[in-house]
């Protein structure tokens, strides 16, 4: 039995837009094999691409913490705090400004996306015994983190000079590739 699928997945917070998922599965029992007496031996395998979703919250967060949608201030001086309930001026409050993090999608992201393969024989054998070996492939790559973006090159910042150092803007992909083997050996009572 061979069986084939097609997956398309888009999301208007990112500009990947190519993201089809084909998928490919198969069993096959070698060997005659009938109602009465079936074969002892299966083999099965797959492919497939499953896209992960990047969160609207990644999103948000990037529209509100972008340095102008969000600030913080935070008010020290006592003759400020004792002017209460009179507000401060906006250029009194303006010098208590704190250094805002700033968060930012790559303009070029791409969802992540898994790919997977597995191969798997299994045995039939005496006394409703079953035995089965299986191999599994899964590379994931496009995968999402946080990056300070502005951390200074090692060697290149002053702790007494806050702004010196280099701070490059780079672009990395990350990937994470696994292998696994198992297998098992089960009964079934009838």
């Amino acid at each position: 039995m061979l069986s084939f699928g097609l997956r398309y997945e888009n999301q208007d917070n990112i500009s990947s837009n190519l993201n089809f998922a084909p998928r490919v599965g198969f069993a096959w029992a070698p060997g005659p094999s009938s109602r009465q007496h079936p074969s002892k031996t299966t083999i099965r395998g797959g492919f497939g691409i499953f896209y992960d979703r990047v969160s609207e919250n990644l999103t948000l967060t990037a529209n509100r913490l972008n340095g102008t949608n969000q600030q913080q201030y935070i008010v020290t001086d006592p003759a400020v705090l004792n002017s209460f309930p009179n507000v401060p001026s906006i250029a009194t409050i303006t010098s208590f400004a704190t250094p805002n993090t700033i968060y930012q999608l790559e303009k070029n992201l791409e969802a992540p996306y898994t790919m997977q393969s597995a191969l798997s024989i299994e045995r039939a054998l005496p006394h409703n015994f079953t035995m089965s070996v299986t191999y599994s492939h899964s590379r994931t790559v496009h995968l999402l983190r946080i990056r300070a973006i502005n951390a200074p090159l090692p060697g290149t910042f002053v702790p007494a000079l806050p702004n010196s150092g280099v701070r490059p803007l780079g672009t990395t992909i990350i990937f994470s590739n696994m292998n696994r083997a198992g297998g098992s050996f089960k009964t079934s009572s009838s």
